[in-house]
């Protein structure tokens, strides 16, 4: 994956609070027909974010999955969850929303 690198510096520091901002930013993402991973910390952190993705804003749907093993990472999918990079890291995604400390390997 190569283009854009966006970083962004919230005023919270809670959890909460990057986990909605990635959410907002997903939507917004998946509405411009992007195909976006978000790349979490770890299992608990996917969890919240599959949760959230379903309620942080009354109006919104966005179609998401949560790939917990290598085969899982289906690029048909709009929103994948993931908290470890599959093989092939994030081939095939537009937009890549990373709240962990993992880097995509250079393709």
């Amino acid at each position: 994956m190569t283009g854009q690198v966006d970083f962004y510096v919230l005023k919270g520091t809670a959890p909460q609070d990057r986990w909605r901002y990635a959410c907002r930013l997903t939507e917004k993402a998946y509405l411009r027909g992007m195909r976006v991973a978000i790349l979490a910390t770890g299992a608990e952190e996917v969890r919240a974010l599959d949760d959230l993705l379903w309620t942080f804003a009354d109006h919104s749907f966005v179609p998401h999955k949560v790939c917990t093993a290598e085969p899982d990472a289906d690029s048909a999918t709009p929103v994948r969850l993931m908290h470890a990079l599959p093989a092939g890291d994030v081939q095939g995604t537009d937009v890549l929303v990373n709240l962990s400390a993992q880097m995509p390997a250079e393709p």
